[in-house]
């Protein structure tokens, strides 16, 4: 959406609680929401819009989401590759230095799901993948921009953030203790 956690609040969430709304009409609930963000707030990062800053918006945005889907809605927040984007290879040191200053607001998203599990789940980033990782550095992924992942790219992601959040249930379903919701 090109947003930031300050903006999704403002538009994303009227929106979400209009489709909830309806999914509740229908007979339904919703039981998950996976949230990508973080990117368009690294763009803006400045000393007034900081990581800690980023944590405490996306604190609301989590609750507001929760507050309209449901207490019990989980929050699916994965961590962005974006040190995988074709724009940065081989551009030292600028892509070591991004990856490093976007992987703080990563961060924020995984202190968040440590405060809250099993009601945030955090999927971390898929280096920890190596083949996922090495699949997505083709450029058949990405789209021309060679920053946003193409349809075929947002599959592959789609695929990591799913086994991550499969990891998830089960370790909720087996009633394992409070942790961080760290899953690859």
């Amino acid at each position: 959406t090109g947003s930031d956690v300050r903006r999704l609040r403002t538009e994303l969430v009227p929106r979400l609680a209009a489709q909830v709304e309806s999914v509740r009409q229908a007979g339904g609930r919703v039981d998950m929401v996976v949230l990508l963000c973080g990117l368009n707030d690294v763009k803006r990062a400045s000393p007034w819009r900081t990581p800690i800053g980023f944590r405490h918006d996306l604190a609301e945005l989590v609750g507001e989401i929760q507050g309209s889907c449901g207490a019990e809605t989980t929050v699916v927040l994965p961590a962005l590759p974006l040190h995988l984007a074709p724009v940065f290879s081989g551009q030292w040191p600028l892509l070591p230095l991004l990856s490093s200053f976007a992987g703080l607001w990563d961060e924020q998203k995984k202190r968040l799901s440590e405060r809250e599990p099993p009601r945030i789940c955090f999927v971390r980033s898929v280096e920890a993948d190596s083949d996922l990782a090495a699949q997505n550095v083709e450029a058949a992924y990405w789209a021309d921009d060679g920053i946003h992942p193409n349809d075929a790219g947002y599959k592959l992601w789609g695929e990591h953030i799913g086994r991550g959040v499969m990891r998830h249930l089960e370790e909720r379903q087996r009633g394992l203790p409070s942790r961080p919701r760290e899953v690859a």
